[in-house]
């Protein structure tokens, strides 16, 4: 069983890129309000028309989401709200280190003051926000601090009053977002679904019970991750078993003579929506969570799935994003395949890679007019090529792949047609494949891995 993947930097995937420059500061913002909330957009050096755009798209978000959480909650803002948004990092990272309450890495906050702070991303190459937009990582964060700001003053003051607030959070954002709980509609809950998968693939269990008294160790990122995986399966179930649930989950729990502690309180709070019917509980979790089972998940920021046509977005020539298949992987040989169409920004690649041995991997990669296999070593980040070959594709040119994989070799086919091959001599071809890209924007369809034979 592979390791669960974190959302770390995929350095060690792609090549090295050479530094891109950053956003230039200005201090320049736009505002808007709606729903009683004003949004204060730092646009830094993102163009005029385009900050424009960004922040309307945000406060229309906004205002229909003050509504979905109203609906479920019966909550609203008790005074008008702000919420600053932040094109440049460094300005979002200053302002974190002097207000926000965590101790880890985070997307968004609510301050001491009751001021909420949201980062718009990585360093995104304006020409970009055309594809993005708004980019979905920055809207759920938006969400999430917009549905504390209106949560938080209405749940029971308690030892679980946090942990009742947080599962209202994922879980209103996520049936505003994605109410019918898809996979590949929403990349940061196929994340959190994905997660749950590799622990049940693992043999460790994921059951209603253990989601409910999941606690996570103060400050730790990959626990603060792990804890919104659990109230975000936990807010499902919850909101399936019954529609007022949300409501229900704000009423001061009650324990039972003889109860006592956190453990009993979420018991308590669960029951108000459940009843005494746990079995029933367990087997709505475990029906929630087969039925969102995501091939791919993401492991940076950027990555934009759909049904049809999904994006992948590098952000600048110094940082990818990159997905991840998602532990389904055939044991035997297989194949890669799907379409794809190189789009505008830099001109850094496409790659393809899978086979990790600790000390290297397989990379195949696509570029404009070019495609090859070769083998990337950590050591030195040396690049080794083992076949290229010249090919009709680039820019506003989609085009079908297909990577055949076995114990021997490795033959990538363009439209059907076989342009490269490699005999690799019986390396580690198998792990999880990691898909990536530089500074630039990719859109891919069908993509998919399936054992050959």
């Amino acid at each position: 069983m592979m390791p669960i993947p974190s959302r770390r930097s995929g350095a060690w995937l792609l090549a090295a890129a050479v530094a891109a420059p950053g956003l230039a500061q200005e201090p320049r913002v736009v505002e808007r309000a709606a729903a009683g909330f004003e949004l204060v957009f730092h646009a830094a050096a993102v163009p005029e028309s385009t900050a424009n755009q960004l922040a309307d798209a945000a406060i229309r978000d906004i205002e229909r989401f003050v509504g979905h959480v109203s609906k479920a909650t019966g909550s609203r803002p008790p005074e008008p709200a702000v919420v600053h948004l932040y094109a440049d990092p460094v300005e979002f990272t200053r302002v974190t280190g002097d207000e926000s309450p965590w101790t880890h890495e985070v997307g968004g906050f609510v301050s001491e003051k009751g001021v909420g702070h949201v980062v718009l991303g990585p360093e995104l190459d304006v020409e970009l926000f055309a594809v993005t937009g708004l980019p979905a990582p920055a809207l759920e964060w938006l969400l999430m601090v917009v549905a504390r700001k209106l949560i938080a003053p209405a749940v029971p003051k308690s030892e679980i009053a946090d942990w009742i607030t947080w599962v209202l959070v994922v879980g209103t954002v996520e049936t505003f977002t994605n109410p019918d709980h898809e996979a590949g509609v929403s990349a940061e809950q196929d994340f959190r679904r994905a997660r749950l998968h590799y622990l049940q693939r693992a043999d460790a269990a994921v059951t209603f019970t253990t989601a409910l008294e999941y606690e996570p160790r103060p400050g730790n990122k990959i626990d603060w991750d792990w804890r919104l995986c659990h109230a975000s399966l936990v807010a499902e179930t919850l909101s399936t078993l019954d529609s007022s649930w949300a409501r229900k989950l704000l009423r001061k729990p009650r324990l039972a003579r003889g109860q006592s502690g956190a453990l009993a309180l979420r018991r308590a709070a669960a029951s108000a929506v459940i009843g005494k019917d746990w079995k029933k509980a367990e087997r709505t979790f475990d029906t929630a969570l087969a039925s969102n089972d995501p091939d791919w998940m993401p492991l940076s920021r950027y990555w934009l799935p759909a049904k049809q046509r999904s994006a992948l977005v590098g952000p600048s020539a110094a940082e990818a994003t990159i997905v991840s298949s998602t532990g389904k992987m055939p044991t035997g040989d297989y194949a890669i395949f799907g379409r794809a169409e190189l789009g505008p920004g830099t001109k850094y690649p496409l790659n393809i890679s899978f086979g990790w041995d600790q000390a290297s991997q397989v990379t195949v990669g696509f570029n404009d007019g070019m495609a090859w296999i070769s083998e990337w070593h950590e050591a030195g980040d040396r690049i080794d090529y083992k076949a290229k070959a010249e090919v009709p594709i680039g820019n506003d040119r989609p085009f079908a792949f297909r990577i055949e994989v076995s114990g021997t070799s490795i033959e990538l086919q363009i439209d059907g047609e076989k342009v490269a091959t490699w005999s690799h001599g019986g390396r580690e071809v198998h792990m999880a494949i990691r898909i990536g890209v530089f500074g630039r924007a990719v859109w891919l369809e069908g993509l998919g891995y399936e054992p050959l034979g």
